[in-house]
């Protein structure tokens, strides 16, 4: 600890003091864990648990790395794993325990674990299941943010909550609301979660990843918003393909063919250094990318050797489904019609049909120019 940081803490209160050393502790862990360091990140949150012992903080993020672990593992169980539930429990236990010394971080971190459970569950569409972990986890944060409205990282989960409430299926809604009284706001959760993007302690970058992943969704289509801060993340967490792919696809959808090539850089030194979890499926969807916006560039050559590339990786659908809509696309505009067509009618199934069907009645490059939708490493899970 600096000198400065110290004198700093002297002028605190003892509970400030401690929390604000902890947070400090803590920092780099979370940069660890959105960087995809995750070794790295559970060393240092087990160091902080040493340091701090019974704060729930350093179980929490123990829970955060075990998500990641799954959310990024193309080979895991579609259900959470046991090691990820067991640290959400452990945390809920501290927190609890903990608030007999500082009632507003017990608070914090029990409303941060259930809302963590409840969006494990929400990831995987399963709204109705993820209302009551949810609605506790709200509460929790409320009363803390009341007693110390300096809390500004509570606005994540409660930001989430009212955001992602209000955007819940139609049918679930009067369900929803007859246990929690409540369907959410789509404004303030976009504000409350920008509070905490643009203001917050160690919620920052998740607040961050959460809004841009809103920002190109079909709900909203704030490309430009979601690149600004994409372009941020992904500069300082190299390591995570997430950040870098997403950027590559709001690019994309904002017309910005050559940003979307320099976001992707699939031919770039940067794939090499991913952990090898991640690195094959970056690859792939690098390629992709990076040929969709040289083909609608009009760059017909360096497309061909980006999908030629992909080709000899044997994408899983639906990537080869849209790898043949676009070698489709390349006949059309070499003046292969015939082949052309017969690549269409092969890649007209799945989320591929109604693109490839748009083709067979406008040839390329007249034809739609829809991307491929958000989806692989562009979306853990």
């Amino acid at each position: 600890m600096t000198l400065l940081l110290a004198g700093a803490l002297l002028l605190l209160s003892p509970a400030a003091a401690r929390a604000q050393s902890l947070d400090a502790e803590l920092a780099p862990a979370v940069d660890a864990l959105f960087d995809l360091q995750l070794d790295t990140a559970a060393a240092l949150a087990r160091r902080a648990a040493a340091d701090h012992p019974g704060h729930p903080a350093p179980a929490f993020y123990e829970a955060m790395v075990e998500y990641q672990k799954w959310a990024f593992d193309p080979e895991g169980p579609a259900a959470p794993p046991k090691a990820l539930e067991d640290a959400l429990a452990r945390t809920e236990s501290l927190a609890v325990d903990w608030e007999s010394t500082s009632t507003v971080e017990g608070l914090y971190y029990y409303g941060a674990a259930r809302g963590f459970a409840g969006r494990v569950l929400a990831d995987r569409g399963h709204w109705f299941k993820a209302a009551a972990p949810g609605l506790r986890a709200i509460r929790a944060l409320r009363r803390a943010q009341a007693m110390d409205p300096a809390l500004v990282d509570a606005d994540l989960g409660i930001g989430m909550y009212d955001y992602f409430r209000s955007q819940m299926p139609a049918a679930a809604k009067p369900f929803a609301f007859l246990f929690t009284f409540d369907t959410g706001s789509r404004e303030r959760g976009l504000k409350e979660l920008t509070t905490v993007a643009y203001g917050g302690g160690l919620a920052k970058a998740e607040a961050q990843n959460v809004l841009s992943a809103i920002y190109v969704s079909e709900d909203e289509r704030e490309f430009g918003q979601a690149a600004a801060l994409l372009s941020a993340l992904s500069a300082r967490y190299p390591h995570n393909p997430a950040f870098r792919m997403r950027l590559g696809y709001a690019e994309l959808r904002l017309g910005h063919w050559d940003q979307a090539i320099a976001a992707d850089e699939p031919d770039g030194p940067w794939l090499e250094a991913l952990d090898p979890r991640v690195r094959e499926q970056a690859r792939q969807d690098a390629l992709y990318r990076a040929a969709e916006a040289a083909l609608f560039a009009g760059r017909y050559a360096q497309a061909a050797g980006w999908l030629d590339a992909l080709a000899k990786l044997s994408p899983a659908r639906p990537l080869d489904d849209w790898t043949t809509l676009r070698r489709a696309n390349l006949c059309d505009a070499q003046g292969r019609r015939e082949e052309a067509l017969a690549l269409y009618r092969k890649s007209a199934s799945g989320p591929v049909r109604a693109v490839a069907e748009g083709f067979l009645q406008a040839p390329f490059p007249d034809g739609p120019k829809d991307v491929k939708p958000w989806s692989g490493l562009e979306l853990p899970r």
